[in-house]
């Protein structure tokens, strides 16, 4: 079986306006989790990140608009804001960027593998 993750990465990414992107994105693989309010945590995983926000790929029922918390193992709990919804795939964004340096370990911890 062939995995070709980066190329539909790019694909996706320029579907949803890439020459608008304020930062440098890093192709990711995290497992992470979302909550909203109250409310159960969902599984989600992560395969794009940039210091301003992220796309996640999730079962999670949320709109654009929709503000909930993203964990990250062994990092800190950060808000984000659901900004486009395409089936499970969701464009976010932090309600406060993370650091450059914070960005950078991330991406280097998690990078995302492109098997062929």
């Amino acid at each position: 079986m062939n995995f070709d993750v980066k190329s539909d990465m790019m694909q996706s990414v320029s579907l949803h306006g890439s020459e608008a992107r304020e930062s440098e994105r890093s192709g990711v693989f995290i497992d992470a989790r979302v909550r909203h309010l109250s409310k159960s945590y969902y599984s989600c995983k992560l395969d794009d990140l940039s210091i301003t926000g992220f796309r996640m790929i999730s079962t999670c029922p949320y709109e654009p608009g929709t503000e909930f918390f993203i964990y990250l193992p062994n990092f800190s709990t950060m808000e984000a804001q659901v900004m486009w919804r395409r089936n499970d795939s969701y464009g976010c964004r932090f309600l406060r960027p993370i650091h450059v340096g914070v960005f950078e370990h991330i991406a280097a911890k998690f990078p995302l593998v492109v098997r062929h």
